[in-house]
């Protein structure tokens, strides 16, 4: 076991006495607490604790993407979960727009990508995007948004998107 993850085991014990146990919320405080974090540790945690109640992108999606990202670019990442996606092309990306579904991993994304040029929202894509439309950007990437809902009206009817 890595030394980051055997400080945040010492950090579970505080958990285990004081409330259930929220992984976000764990990855946030060692995060918060200056533990050198990154998107494959957060993956090795999420898979030793049996929760995947938000999917990293694999490997091969980022690979795939510092493969063909080879000019600066705009970006925007509809669903977003720790920012992996951005993480991975960063040295082009010139400007970012992430959106979250909550605050903490919005929290999370921050922290790890430590730069001022991404834009973090948090709430329902689609509600945001369709006030965002007169943005433009130049590469648009996401992840497929697994278990995550949002709600659209369809035919003037409100539906839940899943």
């Amino acid at each position: 076991m890595s030394n980051k993850l055997l400080q945040l085991r010492n950090l579970m014990g505080k958990y285990k006495v004081s409330k259930t146990l929220d992984i976000n919320e764990l990855i946030l405080e060692g995060l918060e607490r200056n533990i050198d974090l990154t998107f494959e540790d957060i993956n090795e945690i999420k898979k030793k604790t049996n929760e995947f109640d938000e999917v990293i992108s694999p490997t091969i999606i980022t690979k795939f993407m510092k493969k063909i990202v080879t000019k600066d670019v705009d970006v925007l990442v509809p669903w977003n979960v720790y920012g992996e996606l951005i993480g991975a092309i960063t040295p082009h990306v010139k400007n970012s727009m992430l959106i979250n579904s909550n605050e903490t991993s919005a929290k999370i994304t921050n922290l790890i990508l430590k730069n001022t040029k991404h834009q973090i929202s948090v709430g329902d894509s689609l509600l945001i995007l369709d006030e965002l439309s007169e943005f433009r950007f130049d590469l648009i990437c996401g992840f497929p948004p697994m278990g995550i809902r949002s709600k659209a009206e369809i035919n003037n009817h409100m539906s839940t998107l899943n």
